[in-house]
C-alpha cells in the first residue's frame, strides 16, 4: 500500500520546503518559537524539513484538499548583543494545498501555510492513501445518504434492494465469470478496461477483455451459497466504486496495471492494515444499505408480533429463529446478517441464536442484558475447550473437582439445575438455557490482527460458513457471574457428596473399588453389565490382581465417578494417564466431561476424533 506522504515527499518536497521557507523569511519576527536563552530574533535559517503526516479532505470529483504537516529544525540568530549569539529549535508549520487526482496530482498548489495549531480532522477527511475515515457509529448515517443517492426507495418503506437494478444506477455493469478454480474469490470490480484472466468451464486459464466499471461474479457465489450472498458481494463491490475510487486512482499512480479490486473469502485479516480497513467498510457498509436502520427495524418489529400471534410463545428466545429467518427472506440476506443486523439495533438477545460450533447450530440460548461484551462468548468448540483444559490451570481445575462440565459447547456448572444427561450426552436443561450468564463460563475471542470494529463482521458471524477461526482466551468466567454467591452455593451442594466419598477412600485400590460400589449401590454384574467387561475382570480386580488401564477407565464410567475420585481411582490401579498420549488426551477429556454418559455415545465421540474406543 502506497503513501500520500512519501508521495508527497519524492514528488512536491522542494515545493514545500520553498512555501514554508518564504513563509518564514516573512514572518520570523512573528513566529510563536519555544527559545531557551535568546531574546531577540533577527535571522531564522530553516535547516532540515520532516513531513510529519498529511490530512486530505475527502471533495466531490477528483479534487483534493489537503494539509502537509512539516516538521522544521531552525537555526535562530540573535544580533542585539556584542557577539552574535545562535540557539537550535524545531517548530512545525502546516502548508494547506490542493491537487487533482485527475493529473494524478502532478501538479499541487500551495494555498497558504501556517504555524501549526492542532489537528483538524473532520468526518469527510481520508486516510494517508486516500481510504475514508470512516466511523462505526457513522454506518447508518453513511448507508442512508448512499441510498438516497441511488436507491432511494429503501428509505421510504422496508424493502428487498433489486442489487442488480442498484449496480445499474451506479453505472456498473454485473457478468458472471470464473475469477479461480477453487470459489475462493466472489467478486472483482474492475475501475478500468483491461485484459483479465478467468478460467473456462474445463479449468483452463484464458484471457478476456473486460471494460470498465464492471463487477465480475463467480458463478459458485449462486450454488456454493446462498442469494444473501449474491446481493451482498454486489453491494460490496458497489461500496468499492463509491467509497474506494480515489484509493484505486491513487494506487494506479505506482502500479498502471492496476485495475481491480477483489472480494475474497479467505478470512485473512492480516493483511495490511490499509487493506483491511477498506475491506470492514466494503462489509459493514454493504449490510447497512441492504438493511437500513429505520426500515429494519420496522419489519424486525412487525415480524416479531406477527410470530408470537401465530406461534403463542412471548419469550425471545423461542421466537427470534422464526424472526431472523423471515428478515433474511425479506431482505435478501443471510440468516447471519440478519442476525447481526438485529444484534446492532438493540436486540442483544439474537447472539444466542443460530450459535454455530462443531458442524451443528446449537440450540437457542439467552442471558441477562449486558453479561457479554463485544468479542465475549459463553460457545467454545471441542478442540479448543480440549486444549484449554489442558493448557488453563483455571479450567483444569474447575473441571477437575467437577465444578463445572463440557455440554453443548458450553462449560457448565455441573448441577442437576443446569445439566442433564441423556442418549446424546452431557445437556443443557431448560433454565440453563435461558439464564447462560448464571452458570456458564465467558470466554474472550481474539482474532490476530483484529480490532473492534471487526465485531459484528467477525465475532458475531460464527457460522458454517465463515473462514474465520478463532484463539479463545478464558476470561475468569466465573467473576462475570450476577450472583457470585449463589453460584458458590450451588457448587457446594453437589460436590458435598463426591468430597466426602474421596476422603474415605484408602490408598488401596481393591478397597477404594468396594467402597465406590457400596456407595453407588452396584454389584460385580451391574458394573460388568455397564462396562462391558467380563464379571470376572471386576472379581480379580477386587482380589487385587492388576488392571489395565482401559478396564479402570470403564468401571470408572460404570460408577459415573468425578474426574477426582477417577484420577485416585486409576492412580491406585497402578496406571496412568500420559498426556502426550493422543488417546489418554481423550480418555481424560471423557472421564472430565462425559462420566454420566452412555458407553455407546462415548465410544461414538471417541471414534469420531480417531480416537481407539474403550
Amino acid at each position: 500500500m502506497r503513501s500520500f506522504r512519501e508521495f508527497l515527499k519524492n514528488k512536491h518536497y522542494e515545493l514545500i520546503c520553498e512555501s514554508i521557507t518564504e513563509y518564514i523569511y516573512e514572518n520570523k519576527r512573528d513566529l510563536n518559537l519555544s527559545l531557551r536563552y535568546l531574546s531577540n530574533v533577527d535571522k531564522v535559517l530553516a535547516d532540515y524539513f520532516n513531513i510529519k503526516f498529511v490530512l486530505s479532505t475527502n471533495n466531490q470529483g477528483l479534487k483534493i484538499d489537503f494539509d502537509v504537516i512539516v516538521e522544521v529544525e531552525l537555526e535562530i540568530y540573535d544580533y542585539s548583543k556584542k557577539h552574535e549569539r545562535i540557539e537550535n529549535t524545531t517548530q512545525w508549520f502546516t502548508c494547506h494545498c490542493e491537487g487533482s487526482l485527475e493529473d494524478k496530482l502532478e501538479k499541487i498548489k500551495i494555498l497558504y501555510v501556517e504555524e501549526y495549531c492542532g489537528v483538524r480532522h473532520g468526518a469527510d477527511s481520508l486516510s494517508d492513501d486516500f481510504i475514508p475515515c470512516i466511523k462505526q457509529k457513522d454506518l447508518d448515517s453513511i448507508a442512508a445518504c448512499f441510498l438516497k443517492k441511488y436507491y432511494p426507495k429503501a428509505l421510504l418503506e422496508p424493502l428487498k434492494i433489486d442489487t442488480f437494478e442498484l449496480a445499474r444506477s451506479m453505472g456498473l455493469t454485473v457478468v458472471t465469470k470464473n475469477i479461480t478454480n477453487d470459489g475462493s474469490i466472489f467478486g472483482q470490480l474492475y475501475f478500468e478496461d483491461c485484459n483479465a484472466f478467468f478460467y473456462d468451464d474445463d479449468g483452463a486459464l484464458i484471457q478476456d477483455k473486460i471494460a470498465k466499471n464492471t463487477i465480475v461474479l463467480d458463478p459458485s457465489i449462486f450454488y456454493l451459497r446462498d442469494v444473501g450472498s449474491v446481493n451482498h458481494t454486489i453491494v460490496h463491490e458497489c461500496v468499492h466504486k463509491e467509497y474506494h475510487y480515489k484509493k484505486y486512482l491513487f494506487e494506479s499512480i505506482y502500479n498502471e496495471n492496476y485495475s481491480n479490486i477483489d472480494c475474497s473469502i479467505d478470512g485473512n485479516t492480516k493483511r495490511t492494515t490499509k487493506e483491511s480497513y477498506m475491506e470492514w467498510q466494503a462489509n459493514a457498509l454493504a449490510a447497512h444499505i441492504l438493511m437500513p436502520e429505520n426500515m429494519f427495524k420496522m419489519q424486525a418489529s412487525k415480524f416479531l408480533r406477527e410470530v408470537r400471534g401465530a406461534s403463542g410463545f412471548f419469550d425471545l428466545i423461542d421466537v427470534l429463529p422464526m424472526v431472523i429467518d423471515k428478515l433474511a427472506d425479506y431482505f435478501g440476506v443471510s440468516r447471519m446478517s440478519a442476525k447481526i443486523r438485529l444484534v446492532e439495533v438493540g436486540y442483544e438477545e439474537a447472539i444466542g441464536i443460530y450459535d454455530y460450533m462443531d458442524g451443528k447450530y446449537l440450540r437457542p440460548y439467552s442471558f441477562s442484558k449486558g453479561a457479554l461484551k463485544q468479542k465475549q462468548t459463553f460457545s467454545i468448540n471441542l478442540a479448543d475447550a480440549a486444549l484449554l483444559v489442558f493448557t488453563d490451570s483455571n479450567i483444569r481445575n474447575m473441571v477437575e473437582q467437577g465444578f463445572y462440565i463440557y455440554a453443548e459447547s458450553h462449560f457448565v456448572i455441573n448441577s442437576s439445575k443446569y445439566i442433564i444427561h441423556g442418549n446424546e450426552g452431557p445437556m443443557l436443561t431448560e433454565y440453563a438455557l435461558s439464564h447462560m450468564d448464571e452458570c456458564c463460563l465467558i470466554f474472550n475471542l481474539v482474532i490476530d490482527g483484529a480490532d473492534d470494529k471487526w465485531h459484528a463482521s467477525f465475532y458475531l458471524n460464527r457460522s458454517d460458513q465463515s473462514p474465520i477461526r478463532f484463539r479463545v482466551e478464558y476470561n475468569n468466567g466465573l467473576q462475570n457471574s450476577y450472583d457470585t454467591a449463589k453460584k458458590n452455593e450451588v457448587l457446594a451442594q453437589d460436590i458435598s457428596d463426591q468430597s466426602e466419598i474421596l476422603r474415605k477412600l484408602p490408598e488401596d485400590f481393591s478397597d477404594s473399588l468396594k467402597i465406590l460400589m457400596k456407595w453407588r449401590n452396584l454389584s460385580q454384574k451391574e458394573i460388568a453389565d455397564k462396562a462391558r467387561i467380563n464379571e470376572k475382570t471386576i472379581s480379580r480386580a477386587l482380589h487385587g490382581e492388576n488392571i489395565s488401564l482401559e478396564n479402570v477407565i470403564l468401571i470408572c464410567l460404570a460408577l459415573q465417578t468425578f474426574y477426582s475420585i477417577s484420577e485416585k481411582l486409576i492412580r491406585l490401579s497402578g496406571n496412568a494417564l500420559r498426556m502426550g498420549n493422543h488417546d489418554h488426551q481423550f480418555y481424560n477429556f471423557v472421564l472430565l466431561h462425559y462420566y454420566a454418559d452412555s458407553l455407546d455415545y462415548i465410544n461414538d465421540f471417541l471414534i469420531s476424533n480417531n480416537v481407539k474406543p474403550l
